[in-house]
């Protein structure tokens, strides 16, 4: 309606501040739609089905911690051990559970020769589900 058509009418015509504040809102909305379904295409893209990527974050959850301190030492589930316990450690677990995640989380400062030398353990016991992380303290943190 025309704002003559408003004054005969008795209606008072909308505030101009009204109809700027209508098409934020509108504007908003449509951006945030297409961030949705940009979203949404690149899951699809990546293959990223959510009930797997939940089922990928629960095996990080339950499988084995092998921590490496900065002094290169060795801790599996949060006690200290050599490179021989932590392999009979993975491999009794692997063979209880099938498909366990072997989650090496080293110290920063840790040399990369102890880092390797777990790594190298892990392919001669051809154990695949692997998980690196490097933290700033020890396995106390």
């Amino acid at each position: 309606m025309t704002r003559k058509r408003f004054l005969r009418a008795g209606l008072r015509a909308p505030p101009a501040a009204a109809l700027s504040d209508v098409a934020f809102l509108l504007l908003i909305f449509v951006m945030v739609l297409s961030l949705m379904s940009q979203m949404a295409r690149a899951e699809q893209s990546a293959g990223v089905i959510p009930a797997e990527a939940r089922q990928a974050s629960e095996a990080l959850e339950t499988g084995l911690e092998i921590w490496i301190d900065a002094q290169g030492e060795i801790f599996v589930d949060g006690r200290p051990s050599s490179i021989a316990e932590a392999r009979d450690a993975i491999t009794a677990l692997s063979q209880e559970r099938p498909g366990t995640t072997a989650m090496i989380v080293a110290d920063r400062d840790a040399r990369f020769g102890a880092v390797s030398a777990v790594i190298e353990m892990l392919q001669s016991i051809e154990h695949r589900n692997v998980s690196l992380a490097v933290r700033g303290l020890g396995p106390s943190s």
